[in-house]
């Protein structure tokens, strides 16, 4: 209890949080490799045509490639529901 009121429950075990660390260093990653694609792609001396369809490839396979480790971190930070609890 602090200052009267029931202490807060971690978010995730600690077995859990190794795995979630992981995961997120990964998630971050992910965009910063996104964001030095995106910024090579607009130094290029390539047509604007072409760095717009590369770009599109590029903005579509982001969220592709997050998905997965998100959906994960999402399921390990659920609370952990106890029987009777």
């Amino acid at each position: 209890y602090l200052d009267g009121r029931k202490a807060e429950q971690p978010t995730c075990t600690p077995p859990v949080q190794p795995v979630l660390h992981s995961l997120l260093t990964t998630l971050a990653n992910i965009d910063c490799e996104h964001e030095i694609e995106v910024a090579k792609v607009g130094r290029s001396t390539a047509p604007a045509s072409v760095k717009a369809r590369v770009l599109a490839g590029i903005n579509q396979r982001h969220p592709e490639r997050r998905e997965s480790y998100a959906r994960d971190v999402a399921m390990l930070q659920q609370p952990v529901h106890r029987e009777g609890g």
